[in-house]
């Protein structure tokens, strides 16, 4: 402060002079007390830090399993959806009677066989959007729309059941 002009050297002097003073009134004891309480609440401000530290490193580890969680049940999702799509789709249903179904507001058919039909309105079958990128109605047997239902309710298109 000195330097930058702020005080003058008398200043200066006196506070170094009032400085000394207040060291010496404190004697040993005081002086060992003030040099104990500030190594004291350096460790307190250390440990705090390390606690803080601790704590954002346990959030950290928390978000990173349930990412991870997240990651591994849309898998499995996936990994349902795809044996459901593959394994439960009928084949060989193309015919000439025309089954309606809504598919979201629009009213569409399909050309299926006369027995497809009757099964789809018994709730042995039931039209699926695909999965697969394209927007094309699929046949599934009873068993894969249930599974599809609790999945993936959005897909299911139309599927007659009692409950």
């Amino acid at each position: 402060m000195l330097k930058a002009g702020l005080i003058t050297e008398k200043q200066a002097k006196q506070a170094d002079h009032q400085e000394r003073q207040k060291t010496r009134k404190k004697g040993v004891k005081g002086r060992e007390q003030e040099r104990k309480s500030r190594a004291d609440e350096a460790k307190s401000q250390i440990e705090a830090q390390r606690l803080a530290d601790l704590e954002r490193a346990k959030q950290e580890n928390a978000r990173r399993e349930a990412e991870e969680a997240r990651r591994q049940e849309s898998q499995k999702r996936q990994s349902t959806l795809d044996s459901v799509f593959k394994d439960g789709q009928l084949t060989h249903w193309s015919g000439n009677t025309r089954y309606y179904y809504l598919n979201g507001k629009v009213v569409d058919f399909l050309l299926v066989k006369d027995d497809v039909a009757r099964k789809l309105e018994h709730g042995q079958a039931a039209i699926a959007m695909s999965i697969y990128g394209h927007a094309v109605p699929v046949l599934l047997n009873a068993a894969a729309a249930k599974t599809l239902r609790d999945i993936a309710p959005e897909q299911l298109l139309t599927f007659h059941t009692e409950e």
